[in-house]
């Protein structure tokens, strides 16, 4: 299809259709291949005079290099250069702001992270455009503030998208909501909302998959069904290691080594902890590195 596009000089549709080779890549944990084709199709977008095709793909390009490789304080710069090359969208601007807010919290900056949510929020709702993002600030304050913060939120979110009939955005809304209500000790609806994602998730998305099933092992485990668990938690691993999305890969062993302390198995628990360790730090992520680093040193003396 590209190729009959490119010998046709039809810009406005190469430019489409790079922005959807670029949006699978991005669900599906490709980030390098992601941004590759996104930046193909902004120029052909700039090409045809496509000022909204440019802001969207620019917009997407954000969330490419928040959950990729790139380390957070090179990201946090990047983005306002994404926004500016948009003509200063209000829509790309949303956009920022929720992607700045998952970034300041692993940079440590929860008081940040939370003012670039509400800005967002609010941004959109000036704009009368639908927000899909609630999951951003759930994973910012799992990474550096308070879960029940996002709890409020998070609910709202679900209800909205299952108003709009959304399920992928939705699915991964649910999977962080289980996350935020387990870390409060509510396992039955972590578990019911755990589940409601695995229900809706394509068997593509990585960011679902690996996310309900993390939070899914710890309420596994805490009924000391440790062998199920143990073959969860390997498994959310192993769906988000397909992907470059750095800070998850990282997540999904926080839950695995919670299963294996449960089982007694320490020794194993540090070496899963390490690992995790390696990738929050490859990703600047310095909240999360810090609690590795404590959990490390409790195991230590223990």
């Amino acid at each position: 299809m590209l190729p009959a596009l490119e010998e046709a000089g039809d810009q406005q549709a190469l430019g489409e259709a790079l922005e959807n080779v670029g949006l699978l890549q991005f669900y599906c944990g490709r980030s390098t291949e992601a941004e590759h084709a996104l930046e193909r199709a902004v120029q052909h977008a700039l090409a045809a005079g496509d000022r909204r095709g440019e802001a969207t793909r620019l917009g997407v390009l954000m969330s490419v290099i928040t959950h990729g490789p790139t380390p957070v304080e090179e990201a946090i710069a990047r983005l306002p250069l994404l926004f500016e090359r948009s003509g200063a969208s209000k829509v790309t601007e949303g956009r920022m702001l929720w992607n700045l807010c998952l970034l300041q919290a692993m940079n440590g900056e929860i008081v940040e992270a939370r003012r670039s949510w509400s800005r967002s929020l609010e941004l959109y709702r000036e704009l009368g455009i639908f927000i899909p993002s609630y999951m951003y600030i759930g994973w910012a304050e799992l990474t550096a503030g308070d879960p029940a913060e996002a709890e409020g939120p998070l609910r709202e979110g679900v209800a909205v998208l299952e108003a709009a009939r959304e399920k992928g955005w939705l699915s991964t809304t649910a999977a962080v909501l289980a996350e935020v209500l387990w870390r409060q000790g509510k396992d039955g609806e972590a578990e019911r909302y755990a589940l409601l994602s695995d229900r809706l998730a394509t068997p593509d998305d990585c960011m679902s998959q690996w996310q309900w099933r993390a939070a899914e092992v710890k309420v596994l485990a805490d009924r000391d069904q440790l062998s199920e668990a143990e073959t969860l938690a390997r498994e959310a691993v192993s769906v988000i290691d397909q992907a470059q999305h750095i800070k998850s890969r990282g997540d999904a062993r926080m839950s695995r080594a919670y299963v294996l302390r449960r089982a007694g198995r320490a020794q194993e628990a540090a070496s899963v902890l390490r690992e995790a360790l390696e990738l929050y730090e490859r990703k600047g992520d310095v909240a999360d590195a810090a609690k590795v680093r404590a959990e490390l040193e409790e195991l230590s003396t223990s």
